[in-house]
C-alpha cells in the first residue's frame, strides 16, 4: 500500500512548521475526500 503523502526532512524550524502545516492540510483535504469522513465531520 502506498501512501499519499510524500514526507520530506525539512531543514530549520521555520520550514519545519511551515511543513507540518502544509502536510496537515494535504492530510486533511485526503481524509475529507471519503464521503465517511465528511458525515463524521458534520455530525
Amino acid at each position: 500500500m502506498g501512501y499519499p503523502i510524500s514526507f520530506e526532512a525539512p531543514e530549520g524550524t521555520v520550514e519545519y512548521y511551515d511543513k507540518v502545516g502544509e502536510m496537515n492540510q494535504r492530510a486533511t483535504a485526503y481524509l475529507e475526500s471519503f464521503k465517511w469522513c465528511r458525515s463524521v465531520r458534520s455530525s
